[in-house]
């Protein structure tokens, strides 16, 4: 009986040392890639080491590229969005400090199809598969890298979203430090009526005789479940407080339609008014989706005073969603 005990707890010490050894490994893997922003797969999360004759028959290493930023994608010379994205970053960029490497099966192909040459672009076209499979790429064609100098990934992902909403904001970040911040929009302690692309909510402020108002502005639900308990916990304080707060929904009309209201109430069962953006705030709203991207500028909501001060705003890059709906609460 003894021995039967000594060797239960045997097999359960070796269980548990395969179970932390498990553990680690995937720690380890989890530390050795990246999620894409705009794809389900995995991507490398440093610059491989490669070395590979460019069609100018010159050797290109990785080691070339210390202290660049550097810009790689795979262009399937038949996927006219492969090349539209890499003509975009090229006639956009190539004046920037970032060095531009395109990796095909054919460069005659998208030589003519692109009209890039190769004085200001490297084209690797000898090692393909070679060169795939030191990227781990999990879907070659279309598939794009941007490292920093360190030779860091910064944004990886397949040609999806495309150059506008997609690559272009990373690179503005790497390489000119621009960042989208709530100051590009709104802010606390501003005044709406100053505001002159927010005339539509400064009229609803004279009109409307409440002493709080909640503006909540969305695009195109870009994270439908974030953008739910938003309009789950407005829901909760207009039902609550309709005669005190006024709350509203407005949606940017370059995704929303008026029939698209109706659908929305039904679906969510919002109970308070939802309106389509008017065209100064559109023309605002759609300018810096065009700088940045659109899901920088959905799920905003403010809470103003019947000055029209703006108390309190609340964006998803400020993970403050808790002490923004605290904050209504408390003056509640």
């Amino acid at each position: 009986m003894r021995k039967i005990k000594e060797i239960f707890r045997f097999i359960i010490a070796f269980a548990i040392i395969i179970a932390v050894l498990i553990i680690i490994q995937l720690f380890k893997k989890g530390n050795n890639i990246i999620e894409s922003q705009f794809n389900s797969k995995k991507f490398i999360m440093k610059l491989p080491k490669f070395d590979s004759m460019d069609v100018r028959g010159k050797l290109v290493k990785s080691e070339n590229f210390k202290g660049k930023n550097l810009y790689v994608q795979f262009v399937d010379p038949l996927d006219f969005d492969d090349i539209d994205l890499i003509k975009k970053i090229y006639v956009n960029w190539k004046d920037e400090n970032l060095e531009i490497v395109v990796i095909t099966k054919d460069f005659e192909r998208f030589k003519a199809r692109s009209g890039i040459g190769t004085e200001d672009i490297i084209v690797l076209a000898n090692d393909y598969e070679k060169l795939k499979s030191k990227f781990n790429s999990p879907q070659c064609c279309g598939t794009y890298y941007l490292f920093n100098k360190s030779g860091r990934v910064i944004a990886a992902g397949k040609n999806v979203i495309g150059y506008e909403n997609g690559v272009k904001v990373f690179l503005k970040q790497l390489i000119r430090n621009e960042y989208f911040s709530m100051s590009n929009f709104i802010r606390a302690n501003e005044n709406i009526k100053n505001i002159e692309w927010f005339d539509q909510i400064a009229e609803i402020i004279e009109k409307e005789d409440k002493r709080y108002f909640i503006f909540s502005l969305f695009t195109s639900f870009c994270e439908s479940c974030l953008s739910g308990a938003i309009i789950n916990n407005l829901k909760k304080i207009y039902s609550k407080n309709k005669n005190f707060i006024y709350v509203m929904c407005i949606l940017n009309a370059d995704f929303h339609t008026k029939e698209d209201i109706e659908s929305l109430r039904s679906q969510s069962g919002i109970n308070f008014p939802i309106v389509i953006a008017d065209s100064l705030l559109n023309q605002k709203w759609v300018s810096l989706i065009h700088e940045f991207r659109e899901a920088d500028l959905t799920d905003i909501v403010f809470i103003v005073d019947k000055t029209g001060k703006i108390l309190k705003v609340y964006h998803r890059n400020c993970n403050c969603y808790k002490s923004f709906f605290d904050f209504v609460n408390s003056l509640i």
